[in-house]
């Protein structure tokens, strides 16, 4: 048993090697597929043998560049070791299932929005509204719910960011929450569906309760100051992840 959680982990890395490049060009409105992989420094093309997902950076590079010898940013295999995390999490939840390729893709999703938001405070439309429209489309291959549960998931979800985000601009006239926010949760509630409030809740709750701790955490360690911006949408996602085990 223990060798097919060894290949879900090696199958997320490689997943992880492409969020990577998403994350990395999607802010930028680059395509994610040409030009192939290079050194953002030298421009440098890639081999094969240095893009295999871990082993590569800390072995065969060993955190440069082979042509420049510029530092690589450890975000890399940090990411591909995440997505493994999160497939082997999810398939040990759902085994081999329909749900868990549905949820490979909702957390692959959600990992990059996460991190692009922390990254550029921003929240791209090509992520967000994928989120919501696969959301719809997969509600099929889920026996949990239907499309019903799915339409209703996005637009219950995303409800407290929308009054937050208008309470924002028009009684405190600034950005309280960013409008991708609401478009996170209701690609999140397209997903999950909306079975019951109580569930719900309690995404909810996570969401702002997550949010409130590492910001105060943050301050605290003096990272960070009251005047600071702190995205929200990473917590957001983490909340949804968390959902999916609840």
């Amino acid at each position: 048993m223990i060798e097919i959680y060894i290949i879900i982990f090696i199958l997320g890395n490689i997943i992880g090697s492409f969020l990577n490049v998403c994350i990395c060009r999607i802010p930028e409105n680059e395509s994610v597929v040409f030009p192939p992989s290079h050194c953002p420094k030298c421009g440098y093309k890639i081999k094969w043998y240095d893009n295999i997902p871990i082993i590569s950076y800390f072995i065969l590079l060993r955190g440069k560049c082979r042509k420049c010898k510029e530092k690589i940013s450890i975000q890399y295999p940090i990411i591909e070791m995440l997505t493994g995390i999160i497939f082997v999490v999810i398939f040990y939840k759902y085994q081999l299932t329909f749900l868990t390729i549905k949820f490979w893709i909702y957390g692959s999703i959600l990992l990059t929005l996460a991190i692009i938001d922390l990254k550029t405070y921003m929240l791209p439309n090509r992520l967000t509204f994928s989120l919501v429209i696969l959301g719809f489309l997969l509600s099929f291959i889920d026996p949990r719910i239907t499309l019903f549960h799915s339409f209703i998931g996005a637009a219950v979800y995303n409800f407290p960011f929308l009054i937050l985000y208008i309470f924002g601009q028009e009684v405190l006239k600034k950005d309280v929450m960013g409008f991708g926010d609401v478009k996170l949760g209701m690609g999140i509630g397209a997903f999950l569906g909306y079975t019951s409030f109580i569930e719900f809740y309690m995404f909810f709750m996570l969401s702002f309760t997550i949010g409130a701790v590492v910001s105060l955490i943050l301050m605290a360690l003096k990272i960070k100051n009251r005047k600071d911006m702190i995205p929200f949408g990473p917590f957001i996602a983490l909340s949804g992840l968390i959902m999916l085990f609840i």
